[in-house]
């Protein structure tokens, strides 16, 4: 019983600590994943009904990582960090087989995107 005491302490102490750092859950990587599947949707199925579960990866990256995956915007990069998203296992008759989406991490908005067979 003492050693279940003595830990509960020190874990409410690790929590309240990343309270006031500021840690957050990663919804801005959620709020990216739904913008680019919405702007995919709205832009290239032309608002068809689309039941297909896609596979989405959505990830933090650095400017210097933006730059590599999207040279085309790669001198217009000013922040920090950006989010990269990417809808894979996408059908023939769809755009191709992978869309790759380059999202502000500060504004949340779409920089640049592409889409390979």
């Amino acid at each position: 019983m003492k050693k279940y005491l003595c830990i509960y302490p020190g874990v409410l102490l690790m929590a309240s600590c990343q309270l006031v750092v500021g840690v957050e859950p990663d919804t801005r990587l959620q709020q990216a994943q739904d913008l680019c599947l919405n702007d995919y949707r709205g832009t290239y199925l032309r608002e068809r009904a689309d039941s297909r579960t896609r596979v989405v990866c959505c990830e933090p990256i650095s400017r210097q990582e933006a730059g590599r995956r999207f040279p085309g915007v790669a001198t217009e990069l000013t922040e920090d960090e950006y989010i990269f998203v990417n809808i894979s296992r996408l059908l023939p008759h769809e755009v191709g087989g992978s869309a790759y989406y380059l999202v502000s991490a500060r504004t949340g908005r779409i920089i640049n995107r592409y889409h390979t067979k």
